[in-house]
Order: structure tokens, then sequence, then C-alpha cells
């Protein structure tokens, strides 16, 4: 079964988020996403001076984290 979205983990860097999503806030608002990008990067270090969106700042801040799935999953 194909999935609408795609969330790719980037190595040392942010989660890519492919397709039509909706992205809302605790209190149920919604961020603006640019409807012409064919993706969106959410933060993983937890630096990005335009949380929740990725600003790059994982390289600055030498985050590392490189996730595996499982074989065979």
């Amino acid at each position: 079964m194909a999935a609408d979205v795609t969330i790719r983990i980037r190595d040392n860097g942010p989660l890519l988020i492919e397709g039509p999503v909706r992205l809302v806030d605790a209190e149920g608002h919604d961020f603006v996403c640019d409807p012409a990008k064919p993706s969106i990067a959410i933060c993983r270090c937890g630096q990005s001076q335009n949380a929740p969106f990725c600003d790059g700042s994982h390289k600055a801040c030498s985050f590392q984290s490189c996730v595996r799935a499982p074989s065979g999953g």
C-alpha cells in the first residue's frame, strides 16, 4: 500500500516530510507551509531559529543521529 505522505529521516539532519500535510501546534493552530514546495523539513536538533522547521542549525551544533529501520521491516 502506497502512502500519500513519506517521512524520511535524514542522517544528522531533519525529518523530511514529502506529500500533502497539515502541521498543527499544541493549541490547534496551523503552521503556514508553502504549498508550492514538495516537502518540508522538521528540525530534530532543537537549535533551529525557525522551529519547528529546519534552518540548517544542525550543521553548526554538530547534531548526530543516524536512525535505521530494522532489517526486513
